[in-house]
């Protein structure tokens, strides 16, 4: 089992790499997430949920990782009104990154915690 975990909070990222670390779960890097040979691995990285469909090629681009093969997407954070691209906002939000994967992938499963 490979997990891929990113935020564009490195203090977060930190704090996920510890608890990993303190549960003995293998951390490897982002781009070669079955490094180790671990039963299972977690892969931790930098990435922008927030972009649309650049986010997905990123996947595979900084990554190596084909949106294709993913089987689920865990997701979390603080949503702010006005966030989703509707108001102008450079970024395209949230929602078009999760359409633009489900358009790749469609047997994908979400599940999301949000907070307004």
């Amino acid at each position: 089992t490979v997990i891929v975990a990113t935020d564009v909070c490195e203090t977060s990222l930190e704090n996920l790499r510890a608890n990993a670390a303190a549960n003995q779960i293998a951390v490897c890097a982002v781009d070669s997430p079955g490094a180790g040979g671990q039963h299972v691995s977690l892969a931790v990285g930098v990435w922008d949920a927030a972009g649309g469909q650049a986010s997905v090629r990123r996947l595979s681009l900084d990554f190596g990782i084909d949106p294709r093969t993913l089987t689920h997407v865990v997701g979390g954070d603080v949503m702010y009104h006005g966030f989703d691209g509707a108001s102008g906002v450079a970024n395209e939000g949230l929602a078009s990154t999760l359409a633009a994967l489900l358009a790749v992938n469609p047997h994908l499963k979400i599940t999301l915690l949000l907070v307004d």
